[in-house]
């Protein structure tokens, strides 16, 4: 349960809203209810608005202290750009709602109510926040089709739109803000700010004993998608290179759709045939089993975003196989080795490297303090001190 933070001789006493009407279910589960525990622990009252499709599963994330209230709306029926435009409405009516002393804090970006809350800011003195995730990554693109409006609309909002001061965009690494240096001018550098991931493990007690004469269980997490980010033709590359390595277990626990599975070798396990989300007990049960985590994310992703995947995958105390992506090196330089870069080795060394005990452990330990640091408790401090908005 967390308490207000000291600063000298001052505390911190306000109120923040948080605001998520665009996602259900369980994406960014982890991250939402992370931030609210961070919040809890600074703000006197924290007021959590979500669709009630989705305040379920935050509330049963974390024990909240008693200042926190969970107030959903209905769900959203609609799908796609129309789900999106009548979740912006959401949006714009806590923002006009809210009075002046509170912050407001949207925990992703929607590209309707992004402009919407720009725009009404010009009416209302509010103090606005919204983080941005891998939507941030669309300011790369040079060129889109004329009809996709959803990468049109978040383009424009980063790099062309007039920003209201009173709104801040927080991206979750240090690192972003130096990649961004190359895509979005100094003078709107300013509307930009980041804090660390925070990530919370709600399970205490962690399997570290290692079998290693029997099989190595190497586990892939996360969504697999056809999309290049995610990866499908390292997970079919690796997958190649170990067949014939009997004592080697590839599987997949996520989801993943029917087109990228058709894609892969039949040397992978599906732990999840039900081509959706399973639940978090049965899925956090089967990770308990794995050796290793491998994350296929390949080396030009996660410059401009962070992957919940691979906190997941320390916060679990499971050494990680992985690509020299942006934010990858960033924790690494940040905390230390957690895993290994498949990149560096052939598949003999690799197989070699996986058995070594010494050096696995070295990784589990270096999880421990990366989880302990990001545990939302130990982050509230930090963001005190990187907040635009002090009071």
């Amino acid at each position: 349960m967390c308490g207000h933070i000291e600063i000298g001789s001052n505390i911190m006493r306000d109120k923040l809203i948080f605001i998520n009407s665009t996602l259900d279910g369980s994406v960014h589960e982890i991250v939402d209810a992370s931030m609210i525990e961070v919040f809890s622990g600074i703000y006197d009252t924290v007021i959590v608005h979500f669709l009630q499709k989705r305040s379920s599963i935050i509330e049963s994330l974390s024990n909240y202290s008693n200042n926190v209230y969970f107030l959903p709306s209905k769900n959203i029926k609609k799908t796609g750009a129309l789900k999106d435009l009548i979740a912006s409405v959401l949006d714009a009516i806590y923002l006009i709602r809210a009075d002046n002393n509170t912050t407001i804090y949207y925990s992703s970006v929607n590209m309707f109510s992004v402009h919407l809350i720009n725009f009404i800011l010009k009416f209302l003195n509010r103090k606005v926040i919204i983080c941005c995730h891998s939507e941030l990554e669309i300011v790369k693109k040079q060129s889109y089709k004329k009809t996709d409006y959803w990468s049109f609309l978040i383009k424009r909002m980063f790099c062309r739109t007039k920003i209201n001061k009173n709104l801040r965009f927080m991206v979750l690494g240090s690192f972003i803000l130096e990649n961004l240096k190359k895509y979005i001018c100094e003078q709107r550098l300013i509307y930009f700010f980041s804090f660390e991931h925070p990530y919370f493990n709600v399970r205490n007690n962690l399997n570290h004993i290692v079998n290693f004469s029997s099989k190595i269980q190497i586990g892939i997490i996360g969504n697999i998608s056809p999309n290049p980010s995610r990866g499908v033709n390292n997970i079919k590359n690796f997958a190649n290179q170990i067949k014939g390595y009997d004592f080697i277990e590839l599987s997949i626990l996520g989801k993943i759709d029917a087109n990228s599975r058709v894609k892969l070798p039949n040397n992978i396990i599906y732990k999840n045939e039900s081509n959706s989300f399973i639940p978090r007990d049965q899925y956090v049960s089967m990770i308990e089993d794995l050796d290793y985590i491998f994350i296929p994310y390949p080396e030009d992703s996660f410059s401009l975003s962070v992957s919940g995947v691979v906190l997941e995958a320390i916060s679990e105390h499971k050494p990680v196989l992985m690509y020299r992506t942006d934010y990858f090196m960033y924790l690494i330089d940040k905390y230390g080795q957690f895993g290994l870069f498949i990149e560096d080795y052939s598949i003999s060394d690799l197989v070699i490297a996986l058995q070594d005990q010494e050096q696995y452990y070295k990784f589990v330990n270096t999880e421990k303090i990366i989880s302990k640091n990001i545990m939302p408790n130990n982050l509230q401090k930090t963001y005190l001190d990187v907040s635009p908005y002090k009071i």
